[in-house]
């Protein structure tokens, strides 16, 4: 018998339903979908491994391998946005808080280049490289996120107890962990990273950031101009090398570490103060106080030039101000 069209498209559907949970418990992953230049893509993954790469292709890739504890993928959504979510069953809590081999699902996606990515994992590191996109989301609870070759308007890692390692120009870029240590490398406009029990390296600084720790060190290095900068250290040292602009301000602040800037110009203004270190400057003469420790320093060219506003204060520690 012959079968009519609405029959056909019917049928169509159903089994475009049918194939959404294509890949079963412990399977090998090989799924395909067309879509736009510049989808969104959003991935949940439990445990294991979320590796992104940007191709030229409008196509989605996903290969890898499913955790045994799995119950499947599912893939849904248009060509304009695609879910890719690794099913578990309701109760499931194996590998919450802890990485393990034997309950990891491992996954690889090829996308377009300008894809936007949102990414949410449980103990499973994400890894992404070579995208344009608007925007990249990722986050996770006690995985690593590996950031290499990434671009675009925005950029957002989030971990709980995990390192993150950015080495993207994407303009606006926010990095944040709990218990993990923080390491970027060329932001182009604006940047903010913040850690609790960890510490932070930053090179190819852009002109306005702020890093931010409790108990680690901070160190800082600019290559273009800065306008506004904070630097800030509970238990932890806090350094700074480059170079301000004619206006900008570089805020140094250690609880009981010591607080540095090496300047490749002279500034214009320094306020420096110390309630129990030391205060070296190449710029103005520290007082010390008639009694006690500690040290303070109010340096102003008063108008006949420099380049930006120093404040530096550390508390049980010493300040250093140098060329």
């Amino acid at each position: 018998m012959l079968m009519h069209h609405s029959e056909r498209a019917i049928a169509t559907a159903f089994l475009a339903l049918v194939c959404v949970g294509a890949a079963h418990a412990g399977e090998r992953i090989d799924e395909t979908r067309q879509v736009t230049e510049s989808p969104t893509v959003e991935v949940e993954n439990l445990s294991g491994n979320v590796s992104i790469k940007g191709w030229d292709k409008a196509i989605v890739h996903v290969t890898g391998s499913l955790s045994p504890h799995a119950e499947g993928l599912d893939i849904t959504g248009d060509d304009q946005r695609l879910y890719i979510r690794v099913r578990h069953p309701k109760h499931a809590h194996h590998g919450w808080g802890h990485k393990t081999q034997g309950d990891s699902t491992q996954l690889e996606l090829r996308v377009p280049t300008a894809t936007s990515m949102r990414v949410k994992t449980v103990t499973a590191d994400i890894d992404i490289q070579g995208l344009t996109g608007e925007r990249q989301d990722l986050r996770s609870v006690s995985g690593d996120i590996d950031i290499r070759e990434v671009m675009g308007t925005r950029l957002s890692a989030h971990t709980v107890s995990g390192d993150i390692d950015s080495r993207a120009t994407a303009a606006e870029q926010r990095l944040q962990t709990v218990s993990g240590d923080i390491t970027s490398r060329g932001a182009v406009a604006m940047l903010e990273a913040e850690t609790v029990s960890g510490n932070i390296d930053a090179l190819e600084l852009p002109s306005e950031f702020s890093l931010g720790t409790v108990s680690g060190d901070v160190v800082a290095i600019a290559k273009a101009l800065v306008h506004r900068a904070r630097l800030s250290s509970t238990s932890g040292g806090a350094e700074f090398e480059g170079q301000l602009a004619r206006t900008g301000v570089l805020e140094l602040e250690s609880m009981s570490g010591n607080a540095v800037a090496r300047l490749r110009s002279s500034p214009s203004e320094i306020y420096a103060k110390s309630s129990s270190g030391s205060i070296l400057s190449t710029w103005g003469e520290p007082v010390k106080p008639k009694y006690g420790p500690g040290a303070r320093l109010d340096y102003c060219t008063e108008g006949k030039g420099g380049d930006g506003r120093v404040e530096a204060v550390s508390f049980s520690g010493s300040v250093r101000i140098s060329d």
